[in-house]
């Protein structure tokens, strides 16, 4: 009788950087169809026409930024791993199970958002379209490897105050960020698995919850105001010394677009909660979001 082996996460290597990874997700994504015919009362043939995998992860934003940017990153090496234990402990050889990009494929990750709370980590969703070489060869091929080895721990970011058009106010409670990436993938000529990928764009939203809507919706309005300044928001840098947040952090600005409101409510004996969504506007090519480290943090 044969054991059952334990995987669980471990980092994942993108072209030449191995980033922290949580909540990772490999989807076969095969695709069947079954056939009836003849009057027949159950399918008596099944096809499978391919497949479309797709990895997705989380992992720390500001170093996911730092490498992918806000549209899409190709990917000559991409290598996804998990960590292999044996009777209780995992493992310090070569025995984790690594799924690498086949001979000649390729992949293209991009950054779907991210998303803080107060006391949380501003954490990027990471989705990676993968590609066959000819069509034919599935895209990824699994081995036993090593586990890749982290060249620093990451820089951390935190929940931080929002400006709009030009006034600071506190009383944020989360924010997220909804970059509306889409990779579009596509087959032809009978292929099992797509041969090329299209990045077709985004549709940036940025969301926030705020413990005091009515002053809040008080300087909207109901169906939301312009953007006449911009909206910036930041995130708090974490010290690696102290452990404790910074007065500098990032700083997300949308020059243009419109912030509307989302909902308000409470529950029995509870504070209300209220949401905002800015929506982000360009004339050209050049993305609405912009974003710089080592920012001021403003005091609401």
């Amino acid at each position: 009788m044969s054991t059952a082996l334990f995987y669980s996460a471990a980092p994942i290597t993108l072209n030449s950087t191995t980033l922290a990874a949580d909540d990772i997700s490999l989807s076969a994504a095969v695709m069947s169809e079954s056939f009836r015919h003849s009057g027949n009362l159950f399918p008596s043939v099944l096809v499978v026409p391919g497949a479309d995998p797709r990895v997705t992860f989380r992992t720390p934003f500001k170093e996911a930024y730092d490498l992918i940017g806000l549209k899409s990153l190709k990917l000559t090496t991409f290598n996804l791993y998990f960590a292999k234990f044996v009777d209780a402990v995992r493992q310090s050889d070569s025995s984790h199970l690594k799924y690498g990009l086949s001979t000649s494929c390729v992949a293209h990750a991009t950054i779907k958002g991210a998303s803080v709370s107060q006391n949380g980590i501003l954490m990027a969703d990471i989705e990676v379209v993968l590609l066959s070489n000819d069509g034919m060869a599935h895209p990824l091929t699994a081995a036993t490897a090593s586990l890749p080895s982290l060249a620093g721990q990451p820089a951390l970011k935190t929940l931080g105050p929002v400006t709009l058009n030009g006034t600071t106010t506190g009383g944020y409670v989360s924010a997220s960020i909804d970059l509306g990436n889409n990779l579009e993938t596509f087959k032809s000529d009978g292929d099992l698995y797509s041969r090329v990928a299209a990045y077709t764009g985004g549709d940036i939203v940025l969301s926030f919850e705020h413990a005091d809507p009515a002053t809040l919706w008080g300087a909207i309005g109901l169906t939301g105001a312009a953007l006449t300044s911009n909206c910036i928001a930041y995130c708090r840098d974490y010290s690696t010394s102290t452990h404790l947040t910074l007065t500098t952090g990032l700083s997300l600005t949308i020059a243009s677009g419109r912030v509307i409101p989302a909902d308000f409510g409470a529950s029995s004996l509870g504070v209300a909660r209220g949401g905002i969504r800015v929506l982000g506007l360009s004339t050209s090519d050049t993305h609405p979001l912009v974003i710089a480290s080592g920012a001021s943090v403003p005091t609401p």
